[in-house]
């Protein structure tokens, strides 16, 4: 009899549970995002929405439905960076809100990794199926976030991206590769150290 797949909550819990598996996913991540990176060409930041919900009219899925809850990378630059502490140049991303000029959402940069697969393991309380294929979101909403149902993580990660500001595509990850997202050593961040942030943050 074949053995069942893993569902995302499994194989979440068991990576969180083993730093070697996490090394190891980190290294195959390395590898595997250098040819997802391909995917990712400049384009004008007052285009960038706009182009995103036109391609989805095509497949008959709605802009919005799209974008929150579902996780996107991304290079971005800050308006009031000089007044920032630290920021991240190129977030991980699971937006929650759309706002008149971009969307807010949680950066999953703002977490170590080994933290951050315990947050993803909330999350997967949130996933709208268990398919896993493109139409596969979390059904994340900031009054989740407000009420505190997402755990206690959640504030560290929280951050509102403005549309102008954003210097790329949306590079999507659709929901099989959640997981493997994750585990990027992707982010960018300007002003300290990661270790500090993830500390301090």
């Amino acid at each position: 009899m074949a053995q069942k797949p893993q569902t995302l909550l499994e194989r979440l819990s068991q990576q969180a549970s083993s730093a070697a598996v996490n090394k190891k996913l980190s290294m195959k991540s390395a590898q595997w995002f250098r040819l997802k990176l391909r995917e990712i060409r400049t384009l004008r930041p007052t285009r960038l929405m706009q182009e995103q919900k036109h391609h989805l009219r095509s497949k008959g899925i709605k802009g919005r439905q799209k974008l929150i809850g579902r996780m996107f990378s991304f290079f971005y630059d800050p308006k009031m960076k000089e007044t920032l502490p630290w920021y991240d140049r190129f977030p991980l991303v699971i937006p929650i809100q759309e706002t008149t000029d971009g969307f807010i959402g949680l950066n999953l940069h703002y977490l170590s990794p080994r933290i951050r697969m315990f947050f993803l393991v909330r999350l997967a309380s949130f996933v709208s199926d268990d398919r896993y294929d493109e139409k596969t979101r979390m059904r994340l909403a900031w009054r989740l976030v407000k009420g505190g149902k997402l755990g206690p993580y959640t504030k560290k990660t929280v951050k509102r991206y403005i549309r102008t500001n954003i210097q790329s595509r949306l590079l999507e990850f659709p929901a099989d590769e959640w997981v493997m997202a994750a585990f990027l050593p992707t982010e960018n961040f300007v002003g300290a150290g990661k270790s500090k942030i993830w500390i301090e943050t």
